[in-house]
C-alpha cells in the first residue's frame, strides 16, 4: 500500500486516508500533520516552472564564442569561397550541438518543448558546434559556443522507421542536430527524448494497426510491450498534445498518397479518446521537419477482399453501382451539422488552388459539385467529430425522438366516371359487390393491381389490389384494395430494387374514380430446390423499369420480412389485411366466458399462476443498507478538490441498479369474475425472498424461490402480464431441477406473515398446489370446485442443428446455443491464434479453421472444401458469427468509395457464406451502432442481400442483462429463416434491468424500430448484479498469476451456482489480473469502497510509491468561468477561465500526482469523466465488459468494490455469463480481449431457446416436408 508523506516529518500514516472518505480518525490524522495547508511553489513568470522543480544553469563554457562568432571557424565551413553558385537550402547553415544546455533570460535550464518558444519567449542554449558530418559525441574538436539563440523553432527529423530520432533547433544563424546533452541537462533532456520516442511509437503503431480500429487500450497494451515506460498512460496524456500534433502531420504529409477513402490516422479511436482526455487543440504547430519527400506507408489490412457468389456480387453490382451518390440528401436525413474549429492552421489557412478539391470550385473554374474543402483546410477537429458521430456507440441512454409513420397514404380525389358492369355474388358490409367496373378507359376487375396517386404530390403512386368493389352511398363506386408496400419506403429505402413491394397489413375504401392506371405485379416463388442452388445462380433477369410493373416474394411487419402463407393469403373474396388485423386484435383483447379468460392465446382460471405489474402490490422494502456517499457534508478542499464535482445534482451513478424496475408480482387466481364489463380476478399473492425481512436471502436463495402468503387481492384482469406456474416445493425430489424443465416455473416451502414480517409453516391446503391427480387436471384449495392445476409445459424438444461459427472468438455464442439446445457446432472460423485454441479447448470435436475466411470461401467455390474438411451444401444447418466492421467505420459519409469498402468486407464475407451454404437458420451479432454505420447504409445493405437470397429477416437491439447477466450490454442481433421455416421472434426479458441500459429502439430516416418484445416495463425475475456474481471467488492481490486455485468459499447465489461446476474438487481457472504501475496502484488503493466512489474522491497529497519514488500534488492556479473572486481555484489549466489552453500548463503540471492532471483539466467537457477509476458497487451492475480493462479507459469502472486491483480475468467472465468449467488460452491480456469480445453465454441460449421454439412449431406446422 502506499504511504502518506508527512510534510516535514517522517512519519507515516499508516492507513488508507481515503479508503473511508470523511472518516473522523482520518481527518484529524490529516489536520494534524498539515498537509492541507502546505503552502504552493513559486511559480517563474518566464519559464512558468515551479521553484521546487527549477535547475540552474552552471554557466558558459570556458572559452566559449558567441554564436554568430563560434559559427565562423574554419571547422565548421562546408565551402572554399570558390563555389559559382550555392543552393538556398545551404544558405542557413547546418551544424551538430553536443554537450548542450538550454536556458532563458533568468539563467533557468529550460524543456524548449514547453510552449515557450510559441509563446515568443526568449531561450538560449550553449555547447560545442560540431559539422553537420561529425558522428563523435564527445567534445573533442567542438567549438564551444554560448547564448546561441533565440530559438525560433525546434523539430524533428520525421519518422523514417530507424531507431534514432533526429531533434533539432533552428536560431537566426544556423540549424543545430542535438547530440548530447550536458549532464546538468540530462534530466530535462531525458524526458524530451521519452516524448519523440513515444510519438514514434505511436506513428508507426497506427501506420501498422489503423485499419483494426485499435482502442486507447490496445496502444497503452503495445506500449507496455517494449517494457521501457512506467505509468504509461499518465506518460500517454502528459504527451498527448505532442503526439496528436505529429499523427496530424503525418495524415498532412501523406495527404497527396493515401487513398480518397482511406481515413486519417487521427481518426483512430486511441487518438480521439487521447484528444478526448488530454483536452488537445489543433492549433499552429511545430512541424515535423521532412527531410525529401517520402511515402507513408499504410500496411494493408489483415483481411482480403472478400470472395463472393454469384448472387451476392449480382445484389452489389447490379442494384447499387451509380446510385447510392444520386440519392436525395433531405433535411431530415443528413446528419449533424459538423462545425470547424476556426482556430487551428488549417482552419486559418487560404485554399491552395492546387489540389483537385480547389480545381473543382467555382473560383478556380471547376464545376462545384464536389462541395469538398480544400485539402489544406481539413480541419482536424471536424474530422474527429465526423468520426465520433459514426463511431460512437454509448452505453448510456439515448434520447427518444418522436418518429414519422411509416405509411403511405392514397390519395380520394376522383379523376375518372366509373360504370359497374357485372355483379358478384357476395358482398361486402352488407352492400352488393361488383366484380367488373370500368374506371375511364380502363376495365377493372377483382383481384386486379392498380395505382392511385399518393395525398403527397412527391410520393411515388400507391399500389393496391382490389378485394371488393361496390355502392357505398352517397359516394358511390367504391373498393376496398389491399395496399402493397414499395420496398423504397421500407427499411431498405434507396438500396432496394424499385420494381419489388411487400405485402403488409394495410387496406382501405378507395374511391374507383381516383385509379390512374392498372399495374402488372407478379409473385416470385422461391424455388423448391432452394437449400441446394447456393452459389450456383445470380440473381432473376430484372424486369422491365417502366413504372407499371412490379414482383413481390414476402410479407413485411415492421422489423420482420417474412415468407407469404397463400394458404391463408389467397382466399377469394376475402381481404387478408382484414383478416389479419382481426385475429390481432382478438389475440389482444381478453374473452371472458364460463369463468375462463382467454388472452394471447393463454386461458386463465382459477389456480392459474400469473405475473402480475409490479404496481399490482407494493412490498415493504427491507432493501440492503449499503454505505452511501454523502455528497452535501463538508469536505475539506485542500485534501480531496475534485470531490465538488460529486455533488452536482445531475450527476447519476453509474452502475447503479437504484432505478432498477422491481419484477412481476406473481399470484395464483382464486376466482375470476365481470364486473361492471371488466375482468376481474381474486389472486392470491406469493413474495419472492427480496421481499422479507431478511433480504440476503435473495441471494443465497433461487431465483425460482417463493414464500407462500396469506395476502389476497382483488385487481383489474388488465394487470396481468403473463402466465407462469406455481408448484409446492416437496412435490419433486429436487425443485430446482424441475425448474429447469419449462419456462416461468417457481416453487415454494415455507410461508412468510407480510404483516408480522415472520416466517411461518406451509398450511396444509397450500402443500397441494402443483399436484395433479390422476385423470385430474389438478387438486382443489379451500374447497373452491372453481380451482384447478394445469400442468406446466415442458422446453420444447428437437434434434440440435449443425452449426458453423464465424468469427467464432472464443465461442461465447456457440456456448449459449448449446446449453438451449438447438444446435451442435461443427466448423468454427477463427483467425486470431490464442482465441481459435481457446475455442478448441472447449469443443475439441468441432474442425476450427485459423485460415482467412476469404480463402476458405474460395476453397467451397472451387469444390476443393471438402479436402480441409469445410461443409459441403447441406452440411450446414445454422450459420451464426458477428462480422468486424473496422474496414468501413469510422467515416460518416457512405459515398462510392466506403461502398466499395463495404463489398470487401468481412460484412459481405459472412452473406457469402449464407449464399453458398444456405443454412436453415443465420445469426447475425454486432455492435448496437450496426444499426447507424453510415447512416444506416450498412444495415440496409445487409438486409437487401439477404432478401434477395431468399431468407426471410428480422432485426432488433437487445439488452444482454435482460437475460441473467450482471452486464449492460446492448447488441445488434439479426435472424433469418430459410424459406418454409418459421422466423424465430426476439426472446422476451428474463431479469428486469436497469432502465439507462433499456432504450432499445433505433430509428432510420425518421422511422422508428423495436425488438417487438412485449416485456419492456418489467421481467419475471430479478436483476442480477456483482454481488451474485463474484462475491464467492477468492481475495487476490494486483498482478495475480495463479492460474488455477481452489475455491475456498462455496457458492452464495442461485447464478455462482449455475456457473460453477458440481465435482466438489473442481479448482479456479483464471483468477488473475493485470498488474498496475505502482502510481496506478497507488491511486488504486486511496479510491474509497462506498457506490459511486471514482477518481473524484482522490486526495491531493504526497505518497511514497512502492518502488521508492513520491508523488506530487496537483497544483490549482486558476479561478474557473463559475467561480468568485476570493474561492479557492478549481482550474489546473488558464483554459479554465476561458482562453485557450497552455502548454506551458501541461508542461509543468504534477503529471505524477494522485489526481491524474489531465482529469481535471477536461472534465467539464465529458461529463465529470465519471466512472474512471471507477469502483464496481455490490448491488451494481458492471458497464460493458471491455477487451483490456484499464482505470482510465473507454470502461473505467473497473476496481473491485473492495480490493486494491482491477477485475480479473475469471469476473469478466463471470460478467459475460461463461461456466467456470470454460477455457480461456494465451497471456492474460489474450484471455480479456476473449471475454470482451465474446457474445454472453446466456444472451446465446435465449436466442436458441427462440430459434429452437420456432423449429419446433415449423415441423408441428408441417410448414416444409
Amino acid at each position: 500500500m502506499a504511504e502518506v508523506l508527512v510534510e516535514k516529518t517522517d512519519n507515516i500514516i499508516e492507513e488508507n486516508p481515503a479508503k473511508k472518505l470523511k472518516s473522523a480518525d482520518i481527518e484529524e490524522k490529516l489536520n494534524n500533520n498539515l498537509i492541507s495547508t502546505k503552502a504552493l511553489p513559486e511559480r517563474c513568470d518566464k519559464c512558468k516552472q515551479y521553484s521546487d522543480q527549477i535547475l540552474y544553469y552552471n554557466g558558459h563554457l570556458n572559452n566559449s564564442s558567441e554564436e554568430y562568432i563560434a559559427l565562423t571557424h574554419e571547422k565548421l565551413s562546408l565551402f572554399t569561397g570558390k563555389e559559382e553558385a550555392i543552393d538556398e537550402l545551404d544558405e542557413i547553415p547546418t551544424h551538430k550541438i553536443t554537450h548542450f544546455s538550454v536556458y532563458d533570460e533568468k539563467g533557468h535550464l529550460v524543456p524548449f518543448d514547453a510552449g515557450l518558444v510559441e509563446c515568443n519567449v526568449p531561450l538560449y542554449f550553449s555547447g560545442f558546434v560540431k559539422p553537420v558530418y561529425e558522428e563523435d559525441c564527445s567534445v573533442n574538436n567542438g567549438i564551444a559556443a554560448h547564448d546561441c539563440g533565440p530559438i525560433n523553432e525546434w523539430w524533428s527529423a520525421g519518422f523514417d522507421g530507424g531507431e534514432k530520432l533526429p531533434i533539432g533547433l533552428t536560431t537566426e544563424y544556423a540549424q543545430y542536430y542535438l547530440m548530447e546533452p550536458s549532464p546538468e541537462y540530462q534530466p530535462i533532456f531525458k524526458n524530451i527524448k521519452e516524448k519523440m520516442m513515444l510519438a514514434k511509437i505511436v506513428v508507426e503503431f497506427l501506420l501498422d494497426k489503423a485499419w483494426e480500429s485499435p482502442s486507447l487500450e490496445d496502444l497503452i497494451q503495445h506500449i507496455a510491450s517494449f517494457g521501457e515506460y512506467d505509468n504509461i498512460e499518465d506518460i500517454l496524456l502528459k504527451n498527448a498534445q505532442f503526439i496528436c500534433d505529429q499523427v496530424y502531420n503525418i495524415d498532412l504529409a501523406s495527404e497527396e498518397a493515401r487513398d480518397e477513402d482511406d481515413k486519417p490516422l487521427i481518426t483512430v479511436p486511441c487518438i480521439r479518446s487521447l484528444v478526448k482526455m488530454a483536452g488537445v487543440t489543433f492549433r499552429k504547430n511545430k512541424k515535423m521537419r521532412n527531410n525529401g519527400k517520402k511515402e507513408i506507408k499504410y500496411k494493408a489490412p489483415k483481411w482480403t477482399k472478400a470472395v463472393t457468389t454469384k448472387l451476392v456480387r449480382d445484389v452489389f453490382e447490379h442494384f447499387f453501382t451509380g446510385q447510392l451518390d444520386k440519392r436525395d440528401i433531405t433535411e431530415e436525413n443528413k446528419g449533424p451539422k459538423r462545425r470547424r474549429c476556426g482556430i487551428c492552421e488549417a482552419c486559418q489557412s487560404p485554399d491552395c488552388g492546387e489540389c483537385r478539391n480547389c480545381k473543382d470550385m467555382l473560383k478556380f473554374g471547376g464545376s462545384g459539385r464536389s462541395k469538398q474543402a480544400c485539402k489544406n483546410k481539413r480541419c482536424p477537429s471536424m474530422t474527429i467529430q465526423d468520426a465520433e458521430m459514426s463511431d460512437n456507440e454509448d452505453e448510456d441512454d439515448l434520447k427518444i425522438k418522436p418518429a414519422k409513420e411509416n405509411k403511405t397514404h392514397c390519395s380520394k380525389r376522383i379523376i375518372h366516371n366509373v360504370v359497374f358492369s357485372d355483379k358478384s355474388n357476395i358482398t361486402y358490409k352488407g352492400r352488393q359487390c361488383y366484380s367488373t367496373a370500368v374506371v375511364g378507359d380502363l376495365t377493372v376487375k377483382t383481384g386486379d393491381f392498380v395505382m392511385l396517386k399518393s395525398e403527397n404530390p412527391k410520393d411515388p403512386p400507391c399500389i393496391a389490389k382490389v378485394v371488393h368493389m361496390f355502392d357505398n352511398l352517397p359516394q358511390k363506386y367504391m373498393f376496398h384494395g389491399h395496399l402493397f408496400c414499395r420496398s423504397t419506403d421500407t427499411i431498405l429505402g434507396e438500396t432496394s430494387d424499385p420494381r419489388e413491394l411487400f405485402l403488409v397489413d394495410d387496406c382501405d375504401d378507395l374511391p374507383l374514380g381516383s385509379i390512374i392506371q392498372k399495374a402488372q405485379v407478379e409473385y416470385r416463388k422461391r424455388p423448391e430446390n432452394w437449400s441446394e442452388i447456393g452459389g450456383d445462380f445470380s440473381l432473376p433477369e430484372s424486369l422491365e423499369d417502366d413504372g407499371k410493373t412490379f414482383f413481390y416474394t414476402q410479407r413485411m411487419e415492421e422489423n420482420r420480412f417474412t415468407d407469404i402463407d397463400f394458404e391463408k393469403e389467397i382466399l377469394e373474396n376475402e381481404c387478408s389485411s382484414c383478416r389479419r388485423k382481426t385475429e390481432q386484435k382478438r389475440y389482444n383483447n381478453i374473452i371472458f366466458k364460463d369463468n375462463v379468460a382467454k388472452w394471447k392465446n393463454d386461458e386463465y382460471k382459477s389456480g392459474t399462476g400469473v405475473f402480475l405489474s409490479p404496481e399490482t402490490y407494493t412490498f415493504e422494502n427491507f432493501g440492503p443498507n449499503q454505505q452511501k456517499e454523502d455528497t452535501e457534508k463538508y469536505v475539506d478542499e485542500d485534501i480531496y478538490p475534485e470531490y465538488y464535482r460529486k455533488t452536482r445534482r445531475t450527476d447519476f451513478i453509474k452502475g447503479s441498479n437504484t432505478d432498477t424496475a422491481d419484477p412481476f408480482v406473481i399470484g395464483i387466481i382464486e376466482d375470476i369474475f365481470s364486473h361492471k364489463d371488466e375482468v376481474k380476478i381474486k389472486v392470491r399473492i406469493f413474495c419472492r425472498p427480496e421481499n422479507t425481512i431478511k433480504t440476503m436471502l435473495s441471494y443465497s436463495k433461487d431465483l425460482n424461490y417463493l414464500y407462500y402468503t396469506e395476502e389476497v387481492k382483488t385487481v383489474s384482469f388488465s394487470n396481468v402480464q403473463g402466465k407462469c406456474y406455481v408448484a409446492y416445493g416437496e412435490l419433486f425430489e429436487s425443485p430446482s431441477e424441475w425448474c429447469q424443465q419449462g419456462p416461468y416455473r417457481y416453487y415454494f416451502t415455507e410461508s412468510y406473515n407480510l404483516k408480522a414480517h415472520k416466517f411461518e409453516s406451509v398450511p396444509d391446503v397450500a402443500k397441494k398446489i402443483g399436484s395433479m391427480g390422476k385423470g385430474k387436471k389438478g387438486q382443489i384449495v379451500k374447497g373452491r370446485s372453481k380451482a384447478s392445476y394445469e400442468p406446466p409445459p415442458e422446453w420444447e424438444k428437437v434434434e440440435p442443428l449443425r452449426c458453423m461459427d464465424i468469427f467464432a472468438g472464443c465461442g461465447g455464442l456457440s456456448e449459449g446455443l448449446h446449453q438451449s439446445g438447438v444446435a451442435d457446432t461443427k466448423w468454427a472460423i477463427e483467425k486470431e491464434i490464442p482465441a481459435a485454441n481457446a475455442f478448441r479447448l472447449n469443443y475439441p470435436e468441432c474442425k476450427v479453421f485459423t485460415n482467412d475466411c476469404n480463402e476458405l470461401m474460395r476453397k467451397l467455390l472451387s469444390g476443393q472444401g471438402k479436402e480441409i474438411g469445410l461443409p459441403e451444401k447441406g452440411d450446414v444447418e445454422m450459420l451464426v458469427g458477428g462480422p468486424p466492421c473496422q474496414g468501413f467505420s469510422g467515416m460518416n459519409r457512405f459515398n462510392a468509395g466506403a461502398y466499395s469498402l463495404f463489398k470487401n468486407s468481412l460484412v459481405v464475407s459472412f452473406l457469402s457464406y449464407c449464399e453458398y451454404l444456405r443454412p436453415k437458420y443465420v445469426v447475425l451479432e454486432n455492435v448496437r451502432n450496426f444499426v447507424s454505420f453510415k447512416r444506416s447504409m450498412v444495415l440496409k445493405l445487409t438486409l437487401r442481400c439477404l432478401i434477395a437470397i431468399g431468407y426471410q429477416v428480422t432485426f432488433g437491439i437487445v439488452q444482454a442483462g435482460h437475460y441473467g447477466i450482471p452486464q449492460t450490454r446492448r447488441r445488434f442481433i439479426l435472424m433469418a429463416a430459410a424459406p418454409g421455416y418459421r422466423l424465430p421472434k426476439y426472446p422476451e426479458p428474463m431479469h428486469v434491468f436497469n432502465k439507462r441500459g433499456c432504450q432499445l429502439s433505433f430509428a432510420v430516416e425518421g422511422i422508428r424500430y423495436f425488438s417487438g418484445c412485449e416485456w419492456t416495463e418489467s421481467a419475471p425475475y430479478r436483476t442480477i448484479n456483482v454481488r451474485d456474481a463474484m462475491s464467492d471467488l477468492p481475495a487476490i492481490s494486483n498482478g495475480a498469476n495463479r492460474s488455477e486455485m481452489p475455491y475456498v468459499y462455496g457458492a452464495n447465489s442461485h447464478f455462482q451456482r449455475m456457473l460453477r461446476e458440481q465435482d466438489d474438487m473442481a479448482v479456479l481457472r483464471d483468477h488473475i489480473c493485470k498488474e498496475m504501475s505502482p502510481l496506478v496502484t497507488a491511486r488504486i488503493e486511496h479510491i474509497p469502497t462506498f457506490p459511486g466512489a471514482d477518481w473524484r474522491a482522490l486526495p491531493n497529497i504526497e505518497v511514497r510509491l512502492r518502488d521508492g519514488t513520491i508523488t506530487k500534488r496537483l497544483h490549482y492556479l486558476y479561478l474557473t468561468k463559475k467561480q468568485k473572486k476570493g474561492e479557492k481555484p478549481r482550474g489546473v489549466c488558464q483554459c479554465a477561465t476561458g482562453k485557450s489552453c497552455s502548454q506551458m500548463d501541461k508542461q509543468s503540471a504534477a503529471h505524477s500526482s494522485l489526481i491524474p492532471w489531465c482529469l481535471p483539466h477536461t472534465a467539464d467537457r465529458h461529463n465529470q469523466w465519471a466512472g474512471l477509476y471507477g469502483r464496481l458497487e455490490w448491488d451494481g451492475f458492471f458497464g460493458t465488459t471491455v477487451t483490456n480493462p484499464e482505470p482510465m479507459g473507454k470502461q473505467g469502472r473497473v476496481l473491485h468494490p473492495e480490493q486494491n486491483r482491477v477485475v480479473s480475468v475469471r469476473e469478466c467472465a463471470r460478467s459475460q455469463g461463461f461456466p467456470d468449467k470454460f477455457k480461456f488460452f494465451g497471456t492474460i491480456l489474450d484471455k480479456h480481449r476473449q471475454v470482451g469480445n465474446a457474445v454472453p453465454p446466456p444472451l446465446g441460449k435465449a436466442l436458441g431457446i427462440e430459434i429452437k421454439r420456432a423449429l419446433y412449431e415449423t415441423k408441428q406446422n408441417n410448414l416444409i416436408s
